[in-house]
């Protein structure tokens, strides 16, 4: 609903500056090519001939408010409990597993289902770590002097 609001707002608006653009330029091509090249002038042309340009001043308005009603909105969708569309994408199909499974990370053997510690990388890379710890205790020269033989 948000999208179609803004895309009536932009429209409305495109329509709002074309109705002040020709105003401007019935009323002179001096006032034509200010409204067009220079900022500001939109403003002093309206305020200056109301009677000429406050149609599309108010088709303008309209549409910076409908504009703002699709932000007001979006922000109203996205609310947890808000009745939207998104509630939809999320509910379960009758061939996918519980939820209570499917959201479930993958586990790696020896994974108590705790924290990672704080040596370990918090992204699942904890059997990597366990290597690493392997590797250097390896290389230091501690366990079995067969596997570790010093030169």
């Amino acid at each position: 609903m948000s999208i179609a609001l803004t895309v009536a707002g932009v429209v409305l608006a495109l329509i709002g500056s074309v109705m002040i653009l020709s105003a401007a330029f019935r009323k002179s091509t001096g006032w034509g090519l200010a409204t067009l090249f220079l900022p500001g002038a939109v403003l002093f042309f309206i305020i200056a001939d109301w009677q000429e340009a406050k149609r599309g001043f108010f088709v303008c308005a309209l549409a910076v408010a409908l504009i703002f009603g699709a932000g007001l909105a979006s922000k109203i969708e996205d609310q947890p409990g808000s009745e939207s569309v998104h509630r939809t994408a999320a509910a379960p199909s009758a061939r996918s597993e519980p939820a209570s499974t499917a959201a479930a990370p993958p586990r790696t053997p020896g994974d108590d289902g705790g924290p990672p510690s704080p040596n370990q990388h918090w992204m699942g890379q904890a059997r990597e770590a366990g290597d690493t710890e392997r590797r250097s205790e390896e290389s230091s020269g501690s366990g079995d002097p067969d596997q570790n033989p010093q030169p």
